[in-house]
């Protein structure tokens, strides 16, 4: 019963995040494709972490870090290709 708890709880968050999540994304690397990638990415990874994030305070702020931070390593990694 907890699985279906969590996944419906997630199911939730989901909804109601993913497009703030994906226009987060967007804003910090300029692609509407990658964006999408990216927030679907770091729901990947919060789901990977649902149980100890469900009982977090503010698993929304725990999102945009992870949005924010998988951004940084897709600019960092383009930069890099495009200095070749």
């Amino acid at each position: 019963m907890l699985v279906d708890d969590a996944s419906a709880e997630f199911h939730d968050f989901f909804e109601r995040h993913y497009a703030e999540l994906a226009r987060l994304a967007h804003l910090l690397t300029g692609e509407k494709d990658a964006a999408d990638d990216l927030a679907a990415d770091a729901l990947v990874a919060l789901w990977q972490r649902w149980d100890r994030l469900r009982a977090a305070q503010h698993p929304v702020a725990y999102a945009r870090g992870v949005v924010a931070n998988l951004a940084r390593e897709r600019i960092r990694s383009g930069s890099a290709s495009d200095g070749e």
